[in-house]
């Protein structure tokens, strides 16, 4: 995403990639002034993924996170398909082939079904569907009705996804004040509406003005002024690959001959834990010494190990500054 940016014009040292939770997350901050020590549940309600994650309000409105985000695969276009496969139903057509062969009219066709799913969402009744004749395999433009309890089928499951989810986030958050709603698919009267229902009890129920353009209007909030996110939590296991003295538990085929030693190689070092907080400030970092598992003949001649200094940042998940060259890994 980085290189297309830059191959697109944009200088690279102007160039910062956000966390879209984050930055919806401190347009929530700023629209309502949130006071410090508060905790609130994020759902951001997308199209392809519904992103739920956990923050917390410090001093001058800065934030962190507490939970990192987690996606659920049950945004808007699962609704979508829903719908598109009861057309298909209704039609004895086959969705696929008229996306083949009729790439515009297909086009057309998903337009008109986000379009008027978004009407729908704020209006009680059926829903109700024109079809291309080229669909619907007929002289003229035809219609698909699906009722009200059909629809709300279709929107159940994804709010148990979503619900399910936000159940296994209490076990671990305590004294959480806010359930926000932002994305598009938040606009949807019946998912406010099962949210309030459910969570009144728990939490206030919020959605910031616009929903749609929280993420952007964080993202300049946050590009204005980067310091404003102090903490995220780690969503992978981050490392080095090492050699360490081979053992029989470990594989033959890893086997390295050095100085008459025998060690195995690709070992993983842990760096940073999954699920660990860590501080974005770019100060803090962790100190790793370097002997002989990195396997470098110029280590064994120091007396000193050489040290290298890993921290996280804003604009890049990790910043490593040390004299000796190693492979980072992810897991």
């Amino acid at each position: 995403m980085r290189k297309a940016a830059e191959e697109a014009g944009i200088p690279g040292k102007k160039l910062t990639l956000v966390y879209e939770p984050e930055m919806a997350a401190l347009w929530f901050v700023k629209e309502n002034e949130i006071a410090s020590c508060t905790k609130f549940i994020l759902l951001d309600l997308g199209g392809g993924t519904i992103d739920i994650s956990v923050q917390e309000v410090l001093q001058e409105n800065t934030t962190r996170q507490l939970v990192s985000p987690k996606g659920v695969p049950c945004g808007g276009t699962t609704l979508d398909e829903s719908l598109t496969h009861k057309i298909e139903k209704k039609f004895a057509n086959n969705i696929e082939m008229f996306h083949k062969n009729e790439p515009k009219k297909y086009v057309e066709h998903q337009r008109k079904i986000e379009f008027k799913k978004r009407s729908y969402s704020r209006s009680e009744g059926n829903f109700t569907l024109s079809v291309s004749k080229k669909l619907s395999r007929s002289e003229t433009e035809q219609s698909v009705t699906i009722t009200e309890e059909e629809y709300k089928t279709f929107l159940d499951p994804i709010l148990e996804k979503i619900d399910n989810k936000i159940e296994e986030i209490e076990k671990t958050c305590k004294q959480v004040s806010y359930l926000v709603l932002i994305g598009g698919f938040s606009n949807d009267a019946r998912i406010r509406k099962h949210f309030r229902n459910k969570y009144k009890s728990k939490y206030t129920i919020k959605t910031p003005g616009n929903p749609d353009l929280a993420v952007l209007n964080g993202a300049v909030l946050f590009g204005q002024r980067e310091s404003v996110v102090t903490e995220r939590v780690c969503k992978c296991t981050y490392g080095f690959a090492i050699f360490k003295k081979f053992d029989k538990t470990q594989k033959a085929e890893k086997i390295h001959k050095k100085g008459g030693v025998t060690l195995v190689k690709d070992c993983f070092k842990v760096v940073y834990k999954k699920g660990e907080r860590v501080s974005t400030d770019g100060k803090s970092f962790k100190e790793i010494p370097v002997f002989d598992e990195f396997g470098a003949d110029r280590v064994d001649k120091r007396k000193d190990p050489i040290v290298i200094h890993i921290s996280l940042l804003k604009k890049k998940i990790l910043s490593i500054r040390m004299t000796h060259l190693a492979n980072i890994s992810v897991k």
